[in-house]
């Protein structure tokens, strides 16, 4: 069976995009099908109502990875996403709030510094793979907690489109 590839080249880009994400917004996942059919790596809604909650980053504290990997042996291809966040100056409730985050498969949306927003873990979800809660050693060091996030999709995460209006409601941080 032959595949459909069709390649149109990209131009060089401008010198305008920056590294680094904003803030993350996370729920409980509430299954597959959560988000509509993703079109030319974009999503334009959640198939139903949901509500995400925002998680506010310190600037260049986190980050997000696509990784590819392909095995022509196996004829596989599928992208592993990895959410790196820290949280600094932690309180016990931060703490409670972490831990319950590591007990269930989550829904997560990352806003990078180009205010363009990610839908992380589309179609299965995303795993909390990781993390620590540290006091730091030297004056300067985090105290605070570290947390990562994977998943693992057939393709890249989709675009959001709509981040006002339709289903998908994005809530402040406490």
């Amino acid at each position: 069976m032959a595949c459909n590839i069709t390649v149109n080249g990209r131009a060089l880009a401008c010198k305008d995009a920056l590294g680094g994400i904003r803030e993350v917004y996370m729920a409980k996942w509430i299954g597959t099908g959560a988000w509509a059919q993703p079109s030319g790596g974009a999503i334009s809604d959640a198939a139903e109502a949901v509500t995400l909650y925002q998680f506010a980053l310190q600037a260049g504290s986190s980050s997000f990875t696509q990784t590819v990997t392909a095995s022509t042996e196996n004829g596989s291809v599928f992208y592993t996403q990895v959410l790196a966040l820290s949280f600094n100056k932690m309180a016990a409730t931060d703490v409670s709030e972490i831990a319950e985050l590591n007990k269930g498969r989550l829904m997560i949306v990352v806003r990078d510094k180009n205010d363009q927003f990610w839908v992380m873990g589309h179609v299965s979800g995303c795993e909390v793979t990781g993390g620590t809660f540290v006091s730091g050693q030297a004056a300067g060091d985090l105290n605070g907690a570290t947390m990562e996030v994977t998943a693992m999709e057939v393709t890249a995460a989709p675009y959001l489109t709509t981040t006002s209006g339709g289903n998908v409601t994005f809530t402040d941080g406490a």
